[in-house]
């Protein structure tokens, strides 16, 4: 879901304790390109929602200096979308 070429986390404290022996690690998130359905994305961080006017709904978020995974992976710049 991320580009390998990325630095892995050596610290994953922002994890749970459980995490690091479970599943809880493996990718939760798709890291896509800024796509024009996302609107302006001109800021630093912000929210990616639907584009339905009508929905709305929260999918995820961007963060131009990057983002962690919830494997232990940064991804920079980040537009990451929720599995679920």
């Amino acid at each position: 879901p991320h580009f390998t070429e990325g630095e892995v986390k050596r610290s994953r404290d922002w994890l749970p304790a459980e995490a690091e022996s479970s599943d809880m690690g493996a990718c939760t998130s798709l890291f896509v390109e800024p796509m024009r359905w996302m609107g302006s994305v001109d800021d630093q961080v912000g929210k990616l929602v639907c584009g339905n006017a009508r929905c709305k709904q929260k999918l995820g978020g961007f963060s131009w200096h990057g983002l962690p995974c919830s494997c232990g992976q940064w991804q920079s710049p980040a537009f990451q979308i929720h599995s679920s």
